[in-house]
């Protein structure tokens, strides 16, 4: 394997730690855009770019002699829906202007399985930096991550993991019928470092999500059987979850819970991930599989 040197953005993220973890150990340099400088002492083979997303000034002259961009910055969470775009889709954009006049040589773009213009303001912004991304000169990839678990976090996949384990009853949004594709941190981890080094795979998108397919009420009891929990499912109609993330948003401009989590949910989500298993032998782990090993995640 030959030795590239990459730039991260999101590289202070759960998934964005372990992915440097990983590349570290391949023997790849790292450069990490952040706005704190503290990582470069702490992590040898890490150099620690003091920038901002949204000031492409800030990182251009970073990108000289890169060989591999891992776009992995984004807004998840918030009821300021202008700032999606701003950060989600405008910086996408800047980045890919400043990557296309330093002759970077791969682009690799971390986006989301809930992409759809039915899916609200993160959906539609993620949908719309794709865009930028199709239409550029670069060799690129896209991977969609479904919904994640394996980090410490009280939202997605993990909230419903830990409140199964420690509240006598779990929540079910609405009637509970949308579908989830729960995908192993470390899987998604691994799927994103090996396009380093696949550069003939280049203008594909793929899925990286789990090997199955869960209603978020068969998704409820799997969690409940694997720990041999017995919960009752709490289920919480929409208009009232509504009117709750409206009270949260006056409340609190920094909620947990946000407006647009809603349409994100229920949008119609692609769960097909044969084309990642056919081009790059990508094989994720089951959730049983997973959480039997692993009691807390």
């Amino acid at each position: 394997m030959v030795t590239k040197k990459i730039f991260i953005t999101g590289g202070t993220g759960n998934i964005g730690r372990a992915l440097i973890r990983e590349l570290l150990a391949y023997g790849h340099e790292v450069r990490v855009l952040q706005r704190k400088t503290d990582l470069e002492s702490k992590e040898p083979g890490i150099t620690s770019v003091a920038g901002d997303i949204l000031k492409p000034e800030s990182y251009t002259q970073a990108l000289k002699g890169t060989d591999v961009v891992i776009h992995a910055a984004g807004l998840t969470h918030t009821n300021d829906i202008p700032e999606y775009f701003r950060i989600n889709t405008a910086a996408t954009f800047d980045l890919i202007k400043a990557c296309e006049s330093n002759s970077v040589k791969r682009f690799i773009f971390i986006s989301t399985r809930a992409i759809s213009e039915q899916g609200g303001g993160y959906s539609i912004s993620k949908l719309k930096a794709e865009e930028h991304v199709r239409f550029s000169s670069l060799n690129w990839v896209i991977l969609r991550l479904s919904e994640v678990y394996g980090s410490p976090g009280r939202e997605g996949v993990n909230m419903i993991i830990n409140t199964a384990q420690i509240f006598p009853f779990v929540p079910v949004i609405g009637d509970g019928s949308y579908t989830l594709c729960p995908v192993y941190k470390d899987d998604a981890v691994c799927a994103i470092s090996s396009m380093v080094d696949r550069q003939e795979l280049k203008h594909k998108i793929y899925l990286i999500g789990g090997p199955e397919t869960f209603t978020y009420r068969k998704f409820v009891d799997e969690v409940l059987h694997i720990y041999g929990l017995k919960k009752f499912k709490l289920y919480i109609p929409l208009t009232i979850l509504k009117i709750l993330l409206q009270i949260a948003a006056l409340l609190s401009k920094n909620s947990t819970f946000v407006m647009d989590q809603v349409p994100r949910l229920l949008s119609p989500k692609f769960s097909d991930i044969s084309s990642a298993k056919k081009d790059f032998g990508y094989e994720p782990r089951r959730l049983s599989d997973v959480l039997s090993r692993n009691k807390k995640i």
